[in-house]
């Protein structure tokens, strides 16, 4: 981890034409979302994204739906050349803050039971499980549904 780089982490709201770099990101996934899911998000006054800047390298964002007084999270995406340097915590709590301040009171997510790194990140950042959702991600993948109170 270079701290030196972490202190130039710029958070920002997602614009139209940054998911053509965001793809790029995304495409490196199992399963990557296709660009009008996120064309959907900028359009919508429910859902909102934040991308992650390290100088001119754009290293990842949140995806996020408001319902009421609680934030669902759809996705946190880092670029395999930034994991493991506490950029995925900072997009994360930034967008915590940001909801909290719109009216969310809980924040919620759905993890693969099979995801052990991501259900340790949600750990660390004071989440729990609350139900276990049987073959929610497909056949013998069980989904958890983890919750933080704000």
């Amino acid at each position: 981890m270079d701290n030196a780089l972490l202190k130039k982490l710029s958070i920002l709201p997602m614009r139209l034409h940054d998911i053509v770099l965001i793809q790029r990101i995304d495409q490196k996934n199992a399963m990557p979302w296709p660009f009008r899911y996120y064309f959907k998000i900028l359009t919508s006054p429910n859902f909102f994204t934040n991308i992650a800047w390290i100088k001119k390298n754009l290293v990842g964002n949140i995806t996020y739906h408001l319902v009421k007084n609680v934030m669902h999270i759809d996705k946190i995406l880092v670029d395999n050349s930034y994991q493991q340097w506490g950029i995925g915590g900072k997009l994360l709590e930034h967008s915590i803050l940001e909801a909290h301040k719109k009216g969310a009171q809980n924040v919620c997510l759905n993890v693969s039971l099979s995801n052990k790194s991501a259900i340790n990140f949600y750990s660390k950042h004071q989440f729990t499980i609350e139900t276990i959702k049987p073959d929610y991600y497909s056949k013998n993948d069980d989904g958890l549904n983890m919750i933080r109170v704000l």
